[in-house]
């Protein structure tokens, strides 16, 4: 983590203190019900797909005090508190693994279906912009560790998996019988 903090200048935390606020769960689930809505369009999908999504919430909080990883030290952290907004927060002093990177690589992964679907490449390389700025973000503020992100990425892929499953699963046997 020391050499992320090295290379990157203590003036861009406030741009990556920003840009954290992306991450938090309100805004996340906002875009990711949108881009469900958009991919699937219908409400049965949806619903699977913020089921799996819940539940790997509900799997980074539980795994979270499982590992009892702890966050990096406060000595190394540089997020500046920019904003200060009512939120939904669940609090845990260990960091393992990222809830941030885990929205986001969720997020980024359905948005970039849909992006893909429609040809909109733009859209494409924009997601994986502000996927590749939250994860750096997330290290170069010290709110984890890079072993935390690589978690959150890991998370997002299996309910991600698990949505595409059951969605799959479901339009299979809705339309056969």
């Amino acid at each position: 983590m020391n050499w992320v903090q090295n290379i990157t200048p203590q003036s861009w935390d406030w741009f990556f203190s920003w840009f954290s606020l992306l991450g938090r769960f309100e805004i996340i689930t906002l875009f990711v019900v949108l881009f469900l809505w958009i991919l699937y369009k219908r409400f049965e999908n949806v619903i699977l797909g913020m089921t799996w999504y819940g539940l790997g919430l509900v799997i980074e909080f539980l795994t979270k005090n499982w590992f009892t990883h702890p966050a990096p030290p406060l000595t190394l952290n540089r997020t500046i508190n920019v904003l200060n907004l009512p939120g939904i927060d669940i609090e845990s002093d260990f960091s393992f693994p990222s809830g941030h990177v885990y929205r986001m690589t969720f997020l980024a992964l359905i948005s970039n279906l849909y992006f893909l679907k429609t040809k909109n490449y733009f859209g494409v390389v924009l997601t994986w912009i502000i996927f590749i700025i939250m994860i750096y973000s997330r290290v170069s503020l010290a709110e984890h560790w890079p072993s935390d992100v690589i978690g959150g990425i890991i998370l997002a892929f299996l309910m991600l998996k698990f949505t595409f499953l059951s969605v799959n699963n479901f339009l299979r046997h809705r339309f056969v019988h």
